[in-house]
């Protein structure tokens, strides 16, 4: 138990220390490198993914444990939700197939680990 309590603390505060947070499932909102994009998941359950200089995709996200189902935007070439287990470890999240049948989206989300990355609030 005391190991578990650790772990939540250090994921905790390393989520703090790169400017996300977590949902009521323990899910890392934040940014995430994902290659050569980064991916942002936000409190209000969206999730948008951006190059250098363009948006890749704009998508929504539900959570139920350690599930997430994610739905893209309707101008997606990925028109069925895809469902997916995820593990985060306080510095990487990784993502596992549970059913989807868009090949783009499920080779993103499974090749790699996505390290979590500080983004700098814009300049006032």
């Amino acid at each position: 138990m005391a190991d578990h309590l650790a772990i939540q603390a250090a994921t905790s505060a390393c989520l703090r220390a790169f400017g996300g947070g977590e949902t009521s499932g323990g899910f890392p909102q934040g940014t995430f490198r994902d290659g050569g994009f980064l991916a942002t998941f936000d409190a209000d359950g969206r999730l948008i993914v951006r190059g250098a200089g363009f948006v890749k995709a704009r998508a929504s996200y539900a959570i139920k444990g350690d599930q997430i189902e994610i739905v893209d935007e309707a101008d997606s070439v990925c028109a069925e939700p895809g469902k997916y287990r995820w593990a985060f470890d306080g510095k990487v999240i990784r993502f596992t197939k549970i059913a989807d049948r868009c090949d783009g989206r499920a080779r993103h989300l499974t090749s790699r680990a996505w390290p979590a990355v500080k983004v700098e609030p814009p300049a006032k």
